[in-house]
């Protein structure tokens, strides 16, 4: 089955404004703004439970 180019993909869209308040009134933290600041932070809180040797920089 082929892919259907002439539809863009998610991550290609812009954000919605009802997605944008749901992203702040539900996940972001004090001082984040953007959904990249939230995906810092979980990502952050992963990484803290591995072996530090394994843990990227």
């Amino acid at each position: 089955m082929k892919r259907d180019l002439s539809i863009p993909s998610p991550a290609a869209l812009p954000p919605q404004p009802i997605s944008l308040d749901l992203l702040r009134e539900k996940y972001l933290k004090p001082g984040e703004t953007t959904a990249q600041d939230l995906m810092r932070r979980v990502a952050r809180a992963l990484a803290s439970v591995e072996a530090e040797p394994v843990r990227a920089l």
